[in-house]
């Protein structure tokens, strides 16, 4: 019953969240600088913060790496819009 009843009328809210939690996972910074000591194995945010220093900024670069980094995410909402929308306004929709 709860297969049948319960859960197509949460799908959207659980949709949401899910997109919601991929995209903080996605954009974590502090928990990936803790735990990787190795280069080989450094996130997208770990890798375009290589290009910050001390005394000087590459802007060039880490404009080129913060555009190519933000493609997935460009491509993973709009594959996600529909469920993003439904979920907004499933608690909205009186009827």
């Amino acid at each position: 019953m709860y297969f049948r009843i319960v859960l197509p009328l949460l799908m959207p809210i659980t949709t949401t969240i899910a997109i919601i939690k991929v995209l903080a996972v996605y954009n974590d910074f502090m928990l990936p600088l803790v735990m990787i000591s190795s280069n080989e194995y450094r996130t997208i945010p770990l890798a375009v913060s290589v290009f910050f220093g001390n005394y000087a900024n590459d802007w060039e670069f880490i404009m080129a790496a913060l555009s190519i980094s933000i493609i997935p995410i460009i491509i993973f909402f709009l594959f996600m819009q529909r469920y993003i929308i439904q979920g907004l306004v499933a608690g909205a929709v009186k009827g």
